[in-house]
């Protein structure tokens, strides 16, 4: 009986350790894209993908993607990053989802906010 739990508590740390290898936005990538339609009140989605492989999203009061004044600016770094081009997946401690490049201009976006405040689900954003 011990043999057994010893070798199940192996297995389950050996599967728990395991985590897929960070792969960053490609950096052609790069550049501002705006949600074409509000989704919060009046307020824009945007995803300012970053030269460093990752991404910042945040709201804007305009389809030209300038923040908030005072809003919260929301990171996530090609550390956070899984998958590969054009198809990605990210997680932090603040939120969860999915990128999807269709072009080089239009990306689709999931995401989950984890203090369960908003939940976007395939919002469509143009390069600006």
């Amino acid at each position: 009986m011990k043999k057994i739990l010893l070798i199940m508590l192996s297995i389950m740390f050996v599967v728990l350790s395991c985590k897929s290898a960070a792969n960053p936005l490609d950096s052609k990538r790069t550049g501002k894209f705006v949600s074409e339609k509000t989704v919060s009140a009046d307020s824009y989605l945007v995803v300012e993908v970053t030269s460093d492989g990752g991404f910042k999203l945040y709201y804007s009061s305009d389809t030209i993607g300038n923040p908030i004044t005072d809003g919260t600016v929301n990171t996530v770094t090609g550390n956070d990053m899984r998958g590969k081009d054009p198809n990605y997946n990210f997680q932090t401690g603040v939120m969860a989802g999915s990128l999807q490049f269709i072009s080089d201009n239009l990306l689709k976006m999931t995401v989950t906010f984890n203090d369960g405040s908003a939940f976007f689900k395939d919002v469509l954003c143009y390069k600006k």
